[in-house]
């Protein structure tokens, strides 16, 4: 069965209420016309590494590290492999009382991911981090053996890997922030804040009022 990406869900910022639970989380994405074998794919891949996929990763540092206001951040970004279909989330966990600040910083650091790429730095951080995890990878049989499988119903064969890491290693800033600009407009993220949190009031008792969802 044919699952297209859907690029008619509409953006806002989604507000869900859970009462009594310690924790919030907050987060941001949207979908992306995309297959893993696309051309562009190693560049979002490699983007995405930087935004929020590894140990040095923007939203991690800066939420947990610098801010102080997450137990956890990081971002994921996955393609299909037969549709084209992808997605792109960046994520913060922290205590309710954090959530606010903690959505605003989360955003921000998007934004600033969205504009300005990744720096040289941060590129060659990535090309060696990958090419590590491909090697580490490929010593694991439970992963060669499910690739195997996986490449028979897809029709590929474990050559994908190697080319990916080909084009992972030639891969420029320019490149990234092109295909960033391209396939990550924020006026479509779908935003979200989870938790405790306090609801809006709207009326001279006080009384709490359900926020509508905008998305």
């Amino acid at each position: 069965i044919a699952t297209p990406c859907r690029k008619d869900c509409k953006t806002g910022e989604e507000i869900i209420y859970t009462p009594d639970k310690k924790m919030a989380i907050v987060g941001a994405g949207l979908t992306v016309e995309m297959r893993d074998d696309d051309p562009e794919y190693p560049a979002l891949h490699v983007a995405n590494h930087v935004l929020g996929s590894s140990a040095k990763s923007r939203l991690l540092n800066r939420l947990r590290q610098k801010e102080g206001l997450s137990y956890g951040a990081g971002s994921f970004f996955s393609a299909d492999d037969l549709d084209k279909r992808a997605m792109l989330m960046g994520y913060g966990i922290c205590a309710t009382e954090n959530a606010n600040k903690a959505y605003d910083v989360m955003l921000e650091e998007m934004a600033n991911w969205c504009k300005d790429g990744v720096t040289d730095e941060e590129l060659a951080d990535a090309k060696k981090s990958l090419a590590q995890d491909l090697q580490s990878n490929m010593a694991n049989d439970s992963y060669v053996a499910g690739q195997l499988a996986n490449g028979l119903f897809v029709s590929r064969t474990m050559d994908y890997h190697a080319k990916l890491d080909q084009q992972i290693q030639g891969l420029t800033k320019d490149q990234i922030k092109q295909v960033i600009a391209k396939y990550i407009d924020q006026d479509r993220l779908v935003k979200v804040k989870a938790g405790d949190l306090a609801k809006p009031t709207d009326n001279k008792e006080g009384k709490p009022t359900e926020k509508k969802s905008q998305s």
